[in-house]
């Protein structure tokens, strides 16, 4: 789980450099101007939103069978991620209601 919340700061840092590279705010009451306002700053917001929503996606697939297997049988990390990976793939409609009230 470390590696995907390092993965999403990594692109967190890396959509927004990559969205104000042009014009960096020198403050903080600037950067929420720019976030507001601009087409740029809401292209962040819609782009920032989606990959949150995809490293969220992950970790559910990744977490949703293997904490509960891990807990219960025993077995391997990577056996209990292919578990909960697989069971996502063939369940995603349950999966999905299921995990929706967290970002709800």
């Amino acid at each position: 789980m470390k590696s995907v919340v390092f993965a999403w700061l990594f692109m967190a840092q890396f959509m927004y450099f990559e969205t104000f590279v042009s014009n960096l705010p020198a403050s903080v009451s600037e950067f929420w101007s720019q976030l507001l306002t601009t087409r740029l700053g809401a292209a962040l917001i819609i782009y920032g939103n989606l990959m949150g929503f995809l490293f969220a996606c992950t970790a559910l697939a990744i977490s949703v069978i293997s904490f509960p297997l891990l807990l219960d049988k025993p077995a391997s990390s990577v056996t209990a991620i292919m578990t909960s990976v697989r069971a996502v793939l063939a369940n995603p409609l349950v999966i999905g209601v299921w995990g929706s009230p967290s970002w709800c």
